[in-house]
């Protein structure tokens, strides 16, 4: 396609539609978090009811991202052959079933199952969401529609580390949150199956040239090099740290170490993935003034080992808030650049997509470890010891693999 005809179409006006497919897309990915982040706050109470223990518990978030692990890689083939609106519907629905079983489970057996199913969307929508939202929205509107669309996660972690003990003080019923799981993933289901459809040939966004020659088929081994794998390393590693063993167990170690009601473990916890929020939207334009993603990855994990060294073993209110503000502040510039690396590393086009299969994978297995990691040192070593043992090691690590590295 030539340069003006790639501009023509970019400069196409937005059509009115690709806001409804925006907003119907975020609340069909916003299933996942919802499901994911309902377990948290309710550790204490999830124990009582079940016999986990603190080395067990961790679990409920670790099978979740079993399905997403296996099909990181395959998801964006498995998509393109079933349709996007199908697929979600297919994972949708997965959601819904278990939540069914959860609400129903007698055991702890069955109740992992229920997480299984409830996790299927964790390893798609983070492909299908950019998939449809590339569909509808020119290149010069797709970064603001993807920038509203990324923050699924962390808005629903805030979301929902408030909206559970709210929900479980009004009945004393763990079943509220998953009714309330259920019912949200039924809406979603419902608006999905009404609202999405394929956008007409004039809408389509610049890369569907039909007069291009189809793309060659391109191995996916040629993308892996030694700089994708230390960035699918450090991005693993990261994760065990932040997303799996903040998120999973800081709200139980609250409520268990301090003697914090759930609404302060969850509010307190909240915070650290809001300022995640308004992080992200800076750290892009930070970024690119320093000219840098490498040192901005590194000095953010500098940073965090810090703040981790401090997060389960503060003795003060006011050290407990640096280590959090820290924790809030600083990994948007890991994922962020993490993510904005993967072009720099693999220049090919037809090759990105491995890449970013690459940092969901990665994502997937350390959140994975690190739901459970920490469970299994606390019995014998503390939240103090056994978080230092795991997380600080770690870390360094990430920073030792990020100045493998080759990217500005």
């Amino acid at each position: 396609m030539s340069a003006t005809a790639t501009q023509a179409i970019d400069n196409r006006p937005t059509p009115r539609y690709a806001w409804v497919i925006l907003a119907v897309v975020f609340i069909a990915s916003f299933t996942v978090p919802v499901n994911f982040f309902k377990v948290p706050t309710l550790g204490p109470v999830m124990m009582e009811a079940f016999g986990f223990t603190a080395d067990t518990f961790g679990w409920l978030m670790s099978v979740f991202t079993i399905v997403s692990i296996v099909l990181a890689f395959p998801a964006a083939g498995i998509a393109k052959k079933v349709g996007i609106k199908k697929i979600s519907l297919v994972v949708i629905a997965s959601c819904i079933v278990g939540g069914l079983i959860g609400v129903f489970a007698t055991s702890q057996g069955m109740l992992l199952v229920s997480r299984v199913f409830e996790g299927v969307g964790m390893g798609f929508f983070g492909v299908l969401a950019p998939a449809a939202l590339a569909q509808w929205f020119p290149a010069r509107r797709f970064g603001l529609a993807a920038g509203i669309w990324g923050i699924w996660m962390p808005f629903g972690s805030v979301v929902m580390m408030n909206l559970v003990p709210a929900l479980y003080a009004s009945t004393g019923a763990w079943q509220t949150i998953w009714w309330f799981a259920i019912g949200f993933s039924i809406v979603a289901f419902i608006l999905f199956l009404i609202l999405y459809k394929e956008p007409d040939q004039d809408v389509q966004p610049a890369a569907e040239d039909q007069s291009a020659a189809p793309a060659k088929k391109v191995s996916m081994l040629k993308a892996f090099s030694v700089s994708l794998i230390m960035l699918g390393i450090m991005f693993a590693v990261y994760n065990v740290c932040i997303n799996g063993t903040v998120n999973t167990f800081f709200p139980t170690f609250l409520q268990m170490e301090h003697g914090m009601d759930m609404a302060a473990a969850g509010f307190i916890t909240s915070v650290i993935t809001f300022m995640n929020i308004i992080c992200s939207m800076a750290v892009g334009v930070i970024s690119d003034k320093l000219g840098t993603r490498k040192w901005c990855i590194v000095g953010a994990l500098v940073i965090l080992t810090i703040a981790c060294w401090f997060l389960f073993s503060f003795t003060s209110d006011s050290m407990m808030w640096i280590a959090i503000v820290l924790c809030g502040l600083f990994p948007p510039f890991v994922s962020t650049c993490a993510t904005a690396a993967v072009p720099e590393i693999i220049p090919n086009k037809e090759n990105q997509g491995t890449g970013m299969a690459m940092l969901g994978f990665s994502s997937s297995i350390g959140s994975f470890v690190g739901g459970v990691a920490l469970g299994w040192l606390v019995p014998s070593m503390g939240w103090s010891m056994g978080s230092h043992v795991l997380l600080i090691p770690l870390l360094v690590l990430a920073i030792v693999c990020t100045l493998f590295i080759k990217v500005r």
